[in-house]
């Protein structure tokens, strides 16, 4: 095995595998194939801020193709791992119509907050900090640290004569943040982050309303401060931006964003002009409406049910829009391939279980369920053949 692993969490490693679903803390481990474009997302993801202040990233969304059940998820998450080792923060949302309503950037912003997470100040991946809330805190935390500039920069930041964000709602919860962190008050906090992952259902908190009346300056327009959805939802945008803003001040390269299954979110809102917006919305993001990198999980079909869902509910859109779009095109895992993972899932369960037998005949069997499970005309072809060899092997050990 290229990789140690102690027993205790091996055992948990197989529960997931057990599901065909490779467990995030080893998802680099249990990733075979497509070397050449995992190393083209490694090499994107390298492009740091400071490379960014020299010149900016010349892309700055991308498409990821692949079949169903050939591992978007996967490599999504992968792309994770990889962004938070190269200190990133990440949000990774998983879409369709009913869960994350693309249509409304408002919706996506509070799911982006929600599902917002980077390293801790130690730098461990394997537990992040997550939510607004957490990047509100730190913000705080270095406010005090002993890093003069960043202290400066976040000074700065709150102070009305030099407003370097462009929400006002952000800017006012960060301020009153910092200032109830001052006072050692946590009462509102927890009403605060709650509406940033509430964003389409509530209004903003009393307390924010009370902090804009005391204060003698206010460096935003009075005029729907706190709306989100106003001006075809400029502030939900702008919040984006800003959240990008905190963390590249908190010495983080940005936010990430990882976007799964985005056909559904299209074919789940039965709206025409729902899914126009939705689309236009998607199309921002390569047309550098979004500071940092976006990454959008699709298959290889995207193209064509779009284009047929266009045609069939007379949204007047152009087509070449879609067509043009970078995209990285992750071709189907082979049999050999998925046979090197079945390899790896032999010495993670022999170590989970203090068992062995001759490697020889368990490989055979290994073998002959990949090509039995890769050869089916099924969408999950690669997580029944993962689920099948870890079934195997628990019957042998029994």
């Amino acid at each position: 095995m290229s990789f140690i692993i102690p027993s205790n969490i091996a055992q948990k490693v197989i529960e997931s595998l057990r599901n065909g679903i490779p467990p995030e803390q080893f998802i680099e481990q249990f990733t075979v194939g497509r070397k050449e474009k995992i190393t083209e997302l490694r090499t994107l993801l390298s492009y740091s801020e400071r490379n960014m202040r020299i010149q900016p990233l010349p892309k700055t969304a991308f498409l990821l193709s692949a079949n169903y059940g050939t591992g978007k998820t996967h490599l999504l998450k992968l792309i994770r791992k990889f962004a938070l080792e190269q200190k990133y923060a990440v949000s990774f949302i998983s879409l369709d119509g009913q869960e994350c309503r693309f249509n409304r950037m408002d919706h996506v912003l509070s799911w982006i907050c929600r599902n917002l997470e980077f390293p801790n100040i130690s730098g461990n991946i394997n537990n992040p900090l997550k939510g607004i809330s957490s990047l509100f805190d730190l913000i705080f935390e270095l406010s005090r640290g002993e890093n003069n500039e960043i202290k400066r920069r976040i000074i700065r930041l709150i102070r009305t004569s030099h407003i370097e964000l462009n929400s006002p709602a952000i800017y006012t919860a960060l301020k009153l943040w910092v200032i109830q962190m001052l006072r050692e008050d946590d009462y509102d906090k927890d009403e605060i982050s709650d509406w940033f992952y509430n964003l389409d259902k509530k209004d903003e908190p009393g307390i924010l309303k009370e902090n804009i009346r005391k204060l003698k300056e206010f460096p935003f327009s009075m005029r729907n401060w706190s709306n989100f959805r106003c001006e075809n939802y400029k502030q939900s945008w702008d919040g984006l931006d800003d959240i990008d803003k905190l963390l590249k001040i908190a010495g983080f390269n940005g936010l990430i964003l990882l976007f799964d299954e985005f056909e559904k979110c299209i074919q789940d809102l039965n709206d025409r002009r729902y899914q126009e917006t939705a689309l236009d919305n998607m199309l921002r993001f390569f047309r550098s409406g979004y500071n940092n990198l976006a990454f959008f999980a699709i298959t290889p079909d995207f193209n064509n049910e779009i284009t047929n869902l266009i045609l069939y509910k007379g949204i007047d859109f152009d087509f070449n829009r879609i067509d043009k779009l970078d995209t990285f095109e992750m071709e189907p895992l082979s049999e050999d391939e998925v046979f090197e993972l079945a390899k790896k899932i032999i010495d993670v369960h022999f170590k989970a279980y203090n068992w062995e037998i001759a490697k020889e005949n368990l490989e055979e069997k290994c073998r002959a369920i990949c090509y039995e499970r890769m050869n089916m005309a099924t969408q999950d072809r690669v997580r029944n053949t993962i689920k099948n060899i870890v079934n195997m092997l628990d019957s042998l050990m029994e």
